[in-house]
């Protein structure tokens, strides 16, 4: 198809909606989505990050949308594979955990995970927007 058609031609008013408006949750669950946006040039995140989750959890199985995870006892190396949003989805509900148990450690600054029933979820966004 041709570029006038629009099919494979990047639009940046949508890029900025996408990046901000989306929400964290729906975000993450997109990242399977990544390949497919890198390639048509949108900016994703492709780095590594180190995951804290406290000894209270630390245990519990978990898998990981939006990063690759090397899995340690309470800090994991993550190869961020994303779209601008991570999320842990744990076997068993984590609702006791307090935000601030759980951080990602990303170019330098924290980012505090969201928690809700037994998903936590960290915006990468959120760090870009302070920079």
């Amino acid at each position: 198809m041709s570029e006038e058609q629009g099919v494979h031609k990047k639009n940046t008013s949508v890029l900025s909606k996408w990046k901000t408006k989306i929400p964290s949750i729906d975000l993450a669950l997109q990242n399977y989505q990544f390949n497919y946006i890198k390639e048509l040039g949108y900016e994703v995140y492709e780095d590594t990050a180190y995951l804290r989750l406290p000894t209270s959890i630390a245990e519990i199985h978990f898998i990981c949308c939006g990063a690759e995870i090397e899995k340690k006892s309470t800090t994991h190396t993550l190869r961020l594979k994303s779209l601008g949003c991570i999320c842990l989805i744990f076997d068993k509900s984590i609702q006791g955990l307090s935000k601030n148990e759980a951080t990602l450690e990303y170019k330098g600054k924290e980012i505090k995970g969201k928690v809700v029933e037994n998903i936590i979820t960290f915006d990468l966004r959120v760090e870009s927007n302070d920079s």
